[in-house]
């Protein structure tokens, strides 16, 4: 109360250790997220305690508060946000084939200087005989000037707990920079002696724990450091994927229109054979392979239609028992064996759960939750009521998908159940900045996206989208557009599920938004391709009522399919499916060894052929035939990689993990354990 708009002294931009400042309050808003082009723009930021927030009430976590002098003499603290030129000076850019990491690494070395910490943080790799290789820049915050040593080769297993640390890394930022690359970790290393090398994780040192352990026996530390090797889960650099179900094929493409009723209204009936799943999104059609639960079909979603509540408007102001009571009916109706394998995507639009994201027609949701605050407790205050109305609104928004999703997953148990639109990164400024457009989600929706990890946890599958409009048509902005989309979602699946990486199924359309123009083919590599290219499960083009409306849009729509479409599905879907078995063995699928190359999983024209089967003999419309050249496969290993699935790693996908239980593993770590202590020993002597 009172606290909005208070200054602070200023603070180096990344917490403790910068010129001439000692450890002090504010490292919050000193944590940078200045990672490539991405950027979100500022609005009015307010300071309440150690934090900033936007003017919606939205944590601000990429900017810091900066003194500077007035021309009159005076100072002000001014709001900066940090980007990549604001990083400290006395970089060193270094290239070393030993360097093998994935994300930002915290070098802490335990020797002559404890306090020293050195910020690694990792380029765009590359690939040298199977092994990523990094540009590494590296700074330091202990002393300026200060020459970094380069050390030996390290991997990091992946914790299977990071992200709970992460969050709580988040809170510690003289220890946890943002930088440039994609957060997938952030670690602590101890090298005892050089150049052994193990990592920590991230929330246990600080320059304190650094000071007291200068005083630890070596072999102290190195116990330390066995506990912390033990505590990795596996070999692998990252989580696996998901197993594929249905078709077990590592690329689908999936169909969700009502077509259906073109053959009865106009005698038009597109053939739906190319599509790996097929499913109608109209109410009558039940236990198909791809569900959808629009609002009305899936308990009891409360939500304003016209300005009234139905099931209590607002989550908080919803009975959330009765809705667990519908739930069950719900699926059955929708899902009726219980046993059986499909998408299940739940289609809720009407609010966001978190509260900055609910603009425009969702404003009301806003004022409503204000109105129930103010009704209850009048004495608070506009801002008091604002911060309790998000509160209450997050908090119940929070447990009431939560809970439809446990309850979900507890009914129809082997349905990959998730909703639309998630994760969203609202990545739609194509339209003002035509000219200067990355594509690039904004930092602080990566962030929202961040605090959305219950969602995430509890989802068994992830189901964003891609709809182009009109003005993307034929466009780079397209591809642009697609590929930050999807990379944001293959971030969010690998990041915040345990053991495996959450499967990601696009939703596209066959026409440009509010149009009935098909997808050009430049436009269905921007979308289909792109997306099989980044390592998605699948895509899944959904269409509505306008798409067969008529005889016309009926026969535009079988047209698409049984030519441009038709064909464009099966190369990709068959390259993907080759390259799985070409490069993995079968066992994982392939994706981009750089996200940001336009490189594709396209059939080799001189290499297959695709050819149109006749109607009535069972096969599916298109099938191509052929046989990958040395050529072909020699482009595949330059360009892509294997993404093993669950149970396998490995060069190849080719070893299949030990059963549960590490045993074999742990032994092995036991004898690291022993060769350190013996490394060390011979080095005391």
């Amino acid at each position: 109360m009172g606290a909005s708009g208070s200054k602070s002294r200023g603070l180096w931009p990344f917490g403790s250790g910068g010129p001439g400042g000692s450890e002090g309050p504010g490292g919050d808003q000193a944590l940078a997220r200045a990672r490539g082009l991405c950027s979100a723009t500022p609005f009015v930021f307010t300071r309440r305690g150690s934090m900033y927030y936007d003017e919606d009430g939205d944590l601000a976590h990429e900017f810091y508060e900066e003194t500077i002098v007035t021309k009159n003499g005076r100072k002000r603290a001014k709001l900066k946000r940090i980007h990549k030129n604001l990083i400290p000076q006395g970089i060193v850019k270094l290239e070393h084939p030993r360097i093998h990491v994935d994300f930002p690494v915290i070098i802490c070395e335990v020797l002559e200087m404890p306090a020293r910490v050195l910020l690694f943080t990792a380029a765009l790799p590359i690939q040298a005989n199977g092994v990523k290789i990094f540009s590494v820049r590296v700074a330091s915050l202990g002393q300026e000037g200060t020459e970094a040593q380069m050390l030996t080769q390290f991997f990091w297993h992946h914790h299977q707990h990071f992200d709970k640390q992460r969050k709580s890394c988040s809170q510690d930022t003289e220890m946890c920079p943002y930088l440039q690359t994609e957060i997938v970790g952030i670690a602590r290393s101890i090298v005892i002696p050089r150049p052994l090398l193990c990592l920590q994780p991230a929330t246990t040192l600080s320059p304190n724990h650094l000071e007291r352990m200068q005083g630890s026996s070596v072999l102290e530390v190195t116990w330390f450091v066995f506990l912390v090797v033990a505590g990795a889960p596996g070999q692998d650099e990252e989580k696996p994927a998901f197993t594929p179900i249905l078709t077990r094929r590592p690329f689908i493409v999936a169909w969700n229109a009502p077509t259906e009723e073109c053959k009865p209204r106009y005698g038009v009936q597109p053939d739906l054979s190319i599509f790996d799943v097929h499913a109608s999104t109209n109410e009558l059609f039940v236990d198909q392979n791809l569900t959808i639960f629009y609002k009305e079909r899936l308990g009891l979603y409360p939500y304003y239609d016209g300005g009234k509540a139905v099931n209590g408007g607002v989550p908080q102001n919803s009975n959330l028992q009765q809705h667990r009571n519908q739930l069950e009916s719900s699926i059955r109706k929708y899902i009726r064996t219980e046993t059986k394998e499909g998408l299940a995507v739940i289609d809720w639009e009407e609010w966001r759960p978190i509260w900055v994201r609910n603009w425009q027609s969702k404003d009301i949701y806003r004022n409503v939750s204000r109105l129930l605050v103010k009704a209850r407790q009048p004495h608070l205050l506009e801002d008091q009521v604002k911060k309790e109305a998000q509160y209450e609104f997050e908090s119940y928004a929070r447990e009431f998908m939560s809970e439809t999703l446990r309850y979900a997953k507890y009914y129809r148990p082997r349905q990959l159940w998730g909703f639309y639109l998630f994760p969203d990164c609202y990545n739609h400024d194509y339209s003002k900045n035509q000219d200067s457009y990355t594509g690039c989600c904004p930092d602080v929706e990566k962030s929202r996206n961040d605090h959305l990890f219950w969602l995430w946890k509890e989802s068994t599958a992830l189901y964003p989208s891609i709809y182009l409009e009109q003005v993307l048509a034929n466009h780079t902005n397209g591809r642009k557009f697609v590929r930050s989309r999807v990379g944001e979602a293959l971030r969010i699946s690998q990041q915040h599920h345990d053991n495996y990486s959450l499967p990601v199924f696009v939703y596209t359309r066959p026409t440009y938004i509010r149009t009935q123009n098909v997808l050009s083919e430049k436009d269905l590599i921007s979308t289909i391709g792109e997306s099989a290219a980044l390592g998605v499960a699948g895509t899944i083009f959904w269409g509505d009522a306008e798409n067969t409306k008529s005889r016309e849009t009926c026969q535009l729509i079988k047209n698409y399919i049984e030519e441009g479409l038709g064909r464009y599905i099966v190369n990709v879907t068959t390259a993907a499916e080759l390259c799985s078995h070409t490069l993995c063995s079968g066992h994982g699928r392939c994706r981009r060894i750089f996200s940001n190359t336009d490189v594709f999983l396209h059939l080799n024209p001189a290499s297959f052929e695709i050819h149109r089967n006749a109607p009535g003999q069972g096969k599916q419309l298109f099938e191509a035939t052929g046989n990958f050249s040395q050529d072909d496969t020699a482009f595949l290993k330059a360009h892509f990689q294997c993404h093993c699935y669950q149970g396998w790693h490995g060069k190849g996908c080719k070893e299949q993990l030990n059963p549960p239980g590490g045993g074999p593993y742990l032994h092995s770590n036991l004898g690291l354990q022993l060769l350190i202590t013996l490394c060390l020993l011979a080095c005391l002597h």
